[in-house]
């Protein structure tokens, strides 16, 4: 059987119908109806990265940030009592070994206005590097520092809700975070833990109840 093209009153509708060679309600172009997908695809990717990972606009108090090298800490618990908010990091996972690392990451997936956050295998790039800042108790991208690590927005700080990068705002609950003993916590003493304890590639994260569970340390 062969997909086709059947006209009605409602328009055209896709259904299946025995081949026919000289039907041309049949007949699809792969490669155009392909192209525009990658078009697509990579037409919201190129957002992502102009909005997200490498934007020149301003924000204030941080105008004149560009991290180097020489000012990273690359472990989130050597940054908890540091009071530098110019140390970039990333978040690795703590039950996972170097040859597998998990780390929090950016992605380009929405949810609403914002942008989910998930477990990646050893990525490093602008997608994977963080500032926290003291004065308002949030993690932020380093690449653009108006993204900082929240709650879904509208939630607060509720348990089991998805974690997301937003753009900051001093009024929401949603995104103030302490760094205490290798564990991320919210305003209510939830942590940041991966979706069901789960390890796996790309799973999204949540704040949830802190407890024992190697999940939970960073």
């Amino acid at each position: 059987m062969c997909l086709a093209f059947q006209s009605s009153k409602s328009g055209q509708n896709l259904h299946w119908w025995r081949c026919q060679k000289t039907k041309e309600l049949q007949k699809f172009n792969m490669e155009k109806v392909s192209s525009k997908i990658a078009k697509s695809l990579k037409d919201g990717t190129q957002d992502f990265n102009n909005d997200v990972l490498h934007s020149n606009r301003a924000v204030p108090g941080y105008e004149a940030f560009r991290p180097h090298p020489g000012d990273t800490y690359r472990r989130i618990d050597k940054i908890e009592n540091s009071g530098q908010k110019v140390k970039k990091f990333y978040i690795r996972l703590r039950t996972t070994s170097k040859d597998t690392s998990k780390n929090i990451i950016i992605t380009d997936k929405k949810l609403g206005d914002d942008y989910v956050a998930a477990l990646a295998r050893n990525i490093f790039d602008d997608r994977a590097w963080f500032i926290y800042d003291y004065d308002t108790h949030t993690i932020r991208l380093a690449s653009n520092p108006q993204w900082v690590m929240s709650n879904q927005r509208g939630k607060g700080a509720k348990p089991g809700k998805t974690i997301v990068f937003a753009k900051y705002d001093e009024n929401s609950p949603e995104q103030w975070i302490r760094l205490q003993n290798r564990k991320i916590k919210n305003k209510t003493g939830k942590c940041l833990t991966p979706r069901n304890h789960l390890k796996n590639d790309r799973n999204t994260l949540e704040w949830w109840i802190c407890s024992d569970r190697k999940t939970q340390n960073w």
